[in-house]
C-alpha cells in the first residue's frame, strides 16, 4: 500500500561526481534509493537523439560517444548552455535530468511522489544557483524543495540521527572528501540551531584525483609494450573505450577494498596483466592530495580563530573519507578521533530529511519564484568603524554562507584611526559565450641534470593598442560617499529593487583624496593570490575582495568586491598599466585603474569555473578544468583554445604560466604531467613529467629558457626547457608546494607551501639560501618587488609579509 505524499519525505545529496537520495515513510527508518543496485548514482548525463541518459547508463553510452557526455553537471549548473556532441542544451536541463531519474525511482518505491524534498548544496552557493537547482527540480516533476548546506545536514545526521550530544557554543568539524571535490566546515552548536561559522574548500581534490595517481602508478609498474597505455589513456576506438572503462572502475573497486584490507587484486586490459596494489602503495600515493585536505582543515579553524578545545566532534562523509589514511592524518594534527561511518557517501543525504534550510516558493502554475532567506551565518570581525556608502551601479550580490539578500547594492569601507578610508568597487553583470576548441598531444622528453647561468631580467611594461577597446567605456565604477555616516559594520544593505537596471557608463566623480595616506591592517580571511605592478601596486586577493594598494602607503587602498564567485586570482596586464584581471567563479573581471577610482570595463564568462589566471602580451590564459582558454582582453573573445587532457577521467589542470616574452604558455596537472605550448602552436613542444607527484606551481626564468615547478609532495625541479633536462630538490619543502617565483635577475627562486615557510634558493646551483618563518599557515602565494630586493608572500593565516632577499629576515611593514 502507498503512503500518503505528506508522509513520505525525500533529501538529495546532488553531488558533483555522484548523486544520493535517500527516502523516510511511515513506521519505516529512512534508507537510500538504489540505481541499478547500488545506492551511488552517477551524476553524468549523455546525450541522445531526443532524450538524456543518466548514471551508468550514462556512461556506457559514452563509449561510443565522448563528445556528448557531461559527467559533473553540477558544475556547469550556472552557464547558460552545455555543448553536448553537436547539440547545445540548457545546463539547467542537464540538473533536471540527474533529479527526475531519482525523482521516478522515489515515486516507484513509495507509490507516490514525495510531498517533503530536501536538497543540499554547497555552503557557499548563492541565491542565483539556488533558484536554478529549484527550476531543475520543477522540470523533474518534484514539489518545490527546501534547500540545506551540505555540512548542516552532515552535522544533523550525527546530532539528530546518531544520538551525539555536543555542548552549547562548542564546534563540529565537517570534513567532506567526495569524488570530485573537497570542503571542509565549522558548524557551531547554537541551542536547537546549527550554524556555519567557517567554510573551504579545494575543487581540484578528491576521489578521482586518488584514482589517477594509481592508474599512473601502474603505468610505471606494469609498463607493457609501446602504445598499450596510451590506447588506455586516450582511447579511440570502442573497444579501447569500453578497457578504459573496465581499467578505473576496478581501480575504484581496489581503492575501496583497501580501506578495508591490505592488498587488492585489479586487472589491466590490453595488457592482459593481473596487477597487485597494497594498502602501504595506495597511501603513498594518496597521503600529499590528503595532506592539502588536512592543511586547509586547519587553515579553516585558524582563520576562524576556533582553537582544537572548542571542537567538540570531528565527522567525515564522503565518499573518499572512508580511507584509513584520511583518519590518521587529520587525528595526528588535531588530536580528535574522527567519526566516519561505513558508509559516508550517505550521511550528508540522510541528515538532509530534518536539516533546518530555507523554503523555495512556488508560482501558481507550480514554477519556481524565489528562495526564502535565513538570517545570514557569519563570522564577524570585533566592531570597528566603517564607512558606508550606495554604489553607483547595480552590483551582484553577496553570497554568505546561508543567506543572500537580493537587489543588494553596498559599499563597505574599513576606516582605521587617522586612516584614508579605502574604495570599494562592484564588478558588472556577466555576459555569455562561448569558445571555440583545439586539441593536440606530443610525446614526453628524458631529463638530466641542468647546469642554470644567470638569466637576464624581462619584465618591460607599456601601452598598447590593443588593450585600448579594453581599457575604455567603463562599465561600472563605485566610491564611497563623503557624506555618508560612520557606522557599526554590517553584512548587507538593500537598495530598492526600482533601483535595478543597466550598468551607467559614466564615471561618478570619486570622493575627495584623503589628507593623508591609510595604514593597512591585515584583512579578513586566507590570503589567495598577489600581483604586483611595475608601478609599485599590490593586489591582495581573499576569497570574497580584491585589496589594491602600493607598496609605498602613498595612495588609500582600493577593495573590489561582488564578483561571481570566489576569488581565485589576480594579474595585472604586461602591456597597459593600470590595468588588473580578477578570476572568479565563470568570469574574469578586468578593473581600471583611473587615479584609484577602478571601474570594470569588461568581464569576460568562461565556459567553467576559472581555476588558473595568467596574462601577457599574447593575451589572458585561463585554465578551467582540463582546458586552457586564451582570451583577447579588448574583445573578451576566446582566440585559441589548448587541450590539457582529453576524456571524462583527464587530468586536471593544477598550475598555468606565461613567459615573460609571451610566447610560451607552461601548464600543470594533478597527475604531475607538464606541457609547454608555443604561441601559434596546436600541440605542445616540449611535456614533462613529474608523474606519480602533481604539480602545484609554476614559474617562468626571466628569459624563459627555465622553469620550477613545485609538487605535491613538496619537491621542486628546475626544468631546462631545451633538452628537458631537470635538478630535483626531493625534500624542498616538508608538504606540498603551492607557490614559486623568480627573482626578476633570475639569480633566486622563491617557495611556499603547506608547511608555512617560505624559502629561497640559488637558480644555480638548487642550494637553499634564506628561510622566512613566522606564517602560521599555508603560504599560498609569492611575488617579487621589481628591484628583487624583496620578496612578499600571502598566507592563508590572513597575512602579507615581506622578506628581504638578501638575509631572509621579514619587514616589519604588513602589507594588505
Amino acid at each position: 500500500m502507498s503512503a500518503s505524499a505528506t508522509q513520505v519525505r525525500l533529501g538529495i545529496d546532488f553531488g558533483t561526481s555522484n548523486t544520493i537520495a535517500v527516502m523516510e515513510r511511515p513506521g519505516l527508518p529512512a534508507t537510500p534509493l538504489l540505481f541499478d543496485g547500488s545506492p551511488v548514482l552517477p551524476s553524468a548525463v549523455f546525450a541522445t537523439e531526443g532524450k538524456l541518459l543518466v548514471g551508468r547508463d550514462a556512461e556506457r553510452a559514452a563509449m561510443s560517444d565522448p563528445a556528448s557526455f557531461e559527467p559533473h553537471p553540477k558544475r556547469c549548473i550556472a552557464d547558460t548552455t552545455v555543448l553536448l556532441g553537436q547539440r547545445e542544451f540548457k545546463a539547467v536541463d542537464l540538473a533536471a535530468a540527474v533529479l527526475a531519474r531519482v525523482a521516478a525511482e522515489a515515486q516507484r518505491v513509495a507509490g507516490v511522489m514525495p510531498g517533503t524534498v530536501v536538497l543540499t548544496h554547497p555552503a557557499g552557493w548563492a541565491n542565483e544557483r539556488l533558484k536554478l537547482l529549484s527550476t531543475a527540480a520543477y522540470q523533474a516533476g518534484l514539489p518545490p524543495p527546501r534547500f540545506a548546506s551540505e555540512p548542516v545536514a552532515a552535522a544533523t545526521h550525527f546530532v539528530t540521527h546518531l544520538g551525539h550530544t555536543f555542548p552549547d557554543g562548542s564546534h563540529i568539524v565537517v570534513y567532506d572528501l567526495g569524488g570530485g571535490t573537497f570542503d571542509v566546515s565549522v558548524v557551531r552548536m547554537a541551542g536547537d540551531n546549527l550554524e556555519v561559522t567557517a567554510t573551504g574548500g579545494l575543487p581540484d581534490v578528491g576521489g578521482v584525483d586518488i584514482d589517477f595517481a594509481i592508474v599512473r602508478h601502474l603505468e610505471q609498474t606494469y609498463p607493457g609494450e609501446d602504445g598499450q597505455w596510451r590506447r588506455l589513456r586516450e582511447p579511440e576506438s570502442p573497444a579501447d573505450r569500453r578497457h578504459r572503462r573496465g581499467l578505473w572502475r576496478d581501480v575504484r573497486d581496489a581503492k575501496e577494498i583497501l580501506s578495508r584490507e591490505s592488498n587488492s587484486a585489479l586487472f589491466i586490459p590490453v595488457l592482459d596483466v593481473d596487477a597487485h596494489l597494497t594498502r602501504e602503495e595506495l597511501d603513498t600515493l594518496a597521503r600529499p592530495l590528503l595532506a592539502e585536505t588536512v592543511a586547509l582543515t586547519m587553515d579553516v579553524l585558524a582563520g576562524a580563530k576556533i582553537g582544537m578545545d572548542k571542537v567538540a566532534g570531528l565527522f567525515l562523509v564522503g565518499g573518499a573519507s572512508r580511507m584509513p589514511l584520511s583518519s590518521t592524518l587529520l587525528m595526528r594534527e588535531t588530536r580528535i578521533a574522527p567519526t566516519v561511518l561505513e558508509q559516508p557517501e550517505l550521511v550528508v543525504a540522510s541528515g538532509a530529511i530534518d536539516a533546518p534550510g530555507r523554503e523555495s516558493h512556488a508560482s501558481p502554475d507550480g514554477s519556481p519564484t524565489m528562495i526564502a532567506a535565513l538570517p545570514p551565518v557569519v563570522v564577524e570581525p570585533p566592531p570597528r568603524p566603517v564607512y558606508r556608502g550606495v554604489a553607483k551601479v547595480p552590483t551582484r550580490p553577496a553570497i554568505t554562507p546561508e543567506s543572500e539578500v537580493l537587489a543588494q547594492a553596498v559599499v563597505s569601507v574599513d576606516l582605521p584611526a587617522e586612516a584614508a578610508a579605502p574604495q570599494v568597487a562592484a564588478a558588472p553583470p556577466v555576459p555569455q559565450q562561448r569558445p571555440a576548441e583545439a586539441d593536440g598531444t606530443a610525446a614526453p622528453l628524458a631529463s638530466a641534470t641542468p647546469s642554470i647561468p644567470q638569466p637576464h631580467p624581462a619584465d618591460a611594461t607599456g601601452t598598447a593598442a590593443p588593450l585600448a577597446a579594453a581599457m575604455a567605456a567603463p562599465s561600472g565604477v563605485a566610491t564611497a560617499e563623503p557624506e555618508a555616516a560612520l557606522r557599526q559594520p554590517s553584512p548587507t544593505a538593500a537598495v530598492p529593487a526600482a533601483q535595478a537596471g543597466p550598468p551607467s557608463t559614466a564615471i561618478p566623480a570619486t570622493a575627495p583624496p584623503p589628507p593623508a595616506p591609510m595604514t593597512t591592517t591585515p584583512a579578513e580571511g586566507p590570503v589567495l593570490a598577489l600581483a604586483h605592478a611595475r608601478e609599485g601596486r599590490l593586489a591582495v586577493a581573499r576569497p570574497d575582495s580584491v585589496t589594491v594598494s602600493t607598496v609605498s602607503g602613498t595612495a588609500p587602498s582600493v577593495v573590489l568586491r561582488d564578483h561571481d564567485g570566489p576569488v581565485v586570482g589576480v594579474r595585472w596586464s604586461t602591456e597597459a598599466p593600470g590595468l588588473l584581471a580578477v578570476g572568479s567563479g565563470n568570469t574574469v573581471t578586468l578593473w581600471r585603474d583611473n587615479d584609484n577610482a577602478f571601474a570594470s570595463t569588461r568581464t569576460i564568462a568562461c565556459p567553467d569555473e576559472v581555476k588558473q589566471l595568467s596574462w601577457s602580451a599574447t593575451g589572458l590564459a585561463t585554465a578551467t578544468g582540463t582546458e586552457i582558454l586564451v582570451w583577447d582582453p579588448a574583445t573578451g573573445e576566446c582566440s585559441r583554445t589548448w587541450r590539457f587532457s582529453s576524456g571524462p577521467e583527464g587530468e586536471p589542470l593544477r598550475a598555468l604560466v606565461w613567459n615573460h616574452a609571451g610566447d610560451r604558455l607552461a601548464a600543470g596537472g594533478s597527475l604531475g604531467t607538464i606541457k609547454v605550448w608555443r604561441t601559434g602552436e596546436d600541440s605542445p613542444s616540449t611535456v614533462l613529467n613529474c608523474a606519480p607527484v602533481g604539480v602545484r606551481t609554476l614559474a617562468f626564468s626571466p628569459d624563459g629558457d627555465w622553469l620550477v615547478s613545485g609538487d605535491a609532495a613538496g619537491g621542486l625541479r628546475i626544468w631546462r626547457l631545451s633538452d628537458s633536462s631537470d635538478q630535483h630538490l626531493k625534500q624542498a619543502h616538508e608538504a606540498a608546494v603551492q607557490t614559486v617565483a623568480w627573482s626578476p635577475d633570475g639569480k633566486l627562486i622563491a617557495s611556499g607551501g603547506i608547511d608555512s615557510r617560505v624559502r629561497l634558493w640559488d637558480a644555480g646551483s638548487g642550494r637553499e639560501h634564506r628561510v622566512g618563518e613566522g606564517h602560521t599557515g599555508t603560504v599560498n602565494t609569492l611575488c617579487w618587488s621589481t628591484d628583487g630586493n624583496r620578496v612578499i608572500s600571502g598566507s592563508s593565516d590572513g597575512t602579507v609579509r615581506q622578506w628581504t632577499a638578501a638575509t631572509g629576515a621579514e619587514l616589519p611593514e604588513r602589507l594588505g
